[in-house]
C-alpha cells in the first residue's frame, strides 16, 4: 500500500464526486485529508474530503460561476421585462421596466400626466415637501404665518423692497449692512436713544427723492419713526424741541 495512504479509512482515489475526479491525495491538515481533484471542465483543484463526500464541493468553481451569469441573466431579464398599465391620471396605456413599476404605487404614462396629477388630484399630505406642519382643513397659510414668525428680518426687508420698487428709489443695502448699522448705535433709536425694537428709516425720505443707500438709512423705533414719517430729519428735531419748550 501506498504510505501517502496509511492510515487512511476510505480511498477516494479514482472516484468522482459531482463535476470532480479524484487524482490522488494532496496533503493531510487538522480539517483531514485534502485531495487533488481535476473538474470536467479541465482544471485541477485541491478539495477537503469531507467536502467530496457531503457535496459541498462540486466544482473547480465554473459551476458556482456559471449559476452566477444564468442568476444575473435572468435578473436582467426580469428587470428589463415592460409591466403595462394604465396611467392613474389619464387612463392611458402605457408600460416601463418592471425595476422602475415596483419602485412607486403611481404610475404615469408622463411627465406632464404626472404634474397635473399632483396639482389637480394629490392630497397634501402625500407630496414630498409635506412636513407635517399643516392639518387637514388648514388652508396653505399656515406655511406663509410660520415662515413670517421665523423670519421677521427678511419679511421687513421684502417689504421694504416692495415699497422701494414702488416708489423707484436709487440704490439698496444688505442686511448685513443694516446689522452693522444697527451695531454702530448700540442697538439704540438714533433719536430717543431707547433699546427697544429698530426699524430702518430714510433720513431723506423716499418721497422727497432719499435713496436706499446705508448711509440715507437710520435705525428708529417705531415710535420715533411714526412721528417722523415723511418728514426730514430737521422738522423732526424741530418739533422735538417744540414740543419741549
Amino acid at each position: 500500500m501506498d504510505d501517502k495512504l496509511a492510515g487512511i479509512k476510505v480511498n477516494l482515489i479514482g472516484r468522482k464526486h459531482n463535476m470532480l475526479e479524484v487524482l490522488d491525495i494532496y496533503d493531510r491538515t487538522r480539517q483531514g485529508t485534502r485531495w487533488l481533484c481535476k473538474c470536467e471542465c479541465g482544471e485541477e483543484t485541491v478539495v477537503n474530503g469531507y467536502k467530496l463526500k457531503n457535496g459541498l464541493t462540486k466544482s473547480c468553481g465554473c459551476l458556482k460561476n456559471k449559476h452566477s451569469e444564468e442568476t444575473k441573466r435572468k435578473i436582467s431579464e426580469a428587470n428589463n421585462k415592460q409591466i403595462h398599465f394604465n396611467c392613474d391620471y389619464c387612463n392611458e396605456r402605457s408600460s416601463e421596466k418592471r425595476s422602475s413599476f415596483n419602485k412607486y404605487e403611481k404610475h404615469f404614462c408622463s411627465k406632464k400626466c404626472y404634474s397635473d396629477y399632483v396639482k389637480e388630484r394629490m392630497d397634501y399630505t402625500e407630496m414630498n415637501a409635506y412636513k407635517g406642519v399643516r392639518k387637514p382643513g388648514e388652508s396653505k397659510q399656515v406655511y406663509h404665518r410660520r415662515y413670517v414668525k421665523k423670519h421677521p428680518e427678511r419679511i421687513a426687508r421684502l417689504k421694504a423692497e416692495r415699497y422701494l420698487r414702488e416708489r423707484n428709489a436709487e440704490g439698496s443695502h444688505t442686511l448685513e449692512d443694516w446689522d452693522k448699522l444697527k451695531m454702530k448705535f448700540n442697538n439704540k433709536c438714533a433719536h430717543c436713544g431707547e433699546k427697544k425694537e429698530l426699524t430702518k428709516d430714510h433720513i431723506v425720505p423716499l418721497l422727497k427723492g432719499g435713496t436706499n443707500y446705508i448711509s440715507n438709512i437710520q435705525p428708529l423705533c417705531r415710535n420715533c419713526n411714526s412721528k417722523k414719517w415723511a418728514k426730514d430729519e430737521s422738522d423732526l428735531l424741530e418739533g422735538a424741541t417744540n414740543g419741549s419748550s
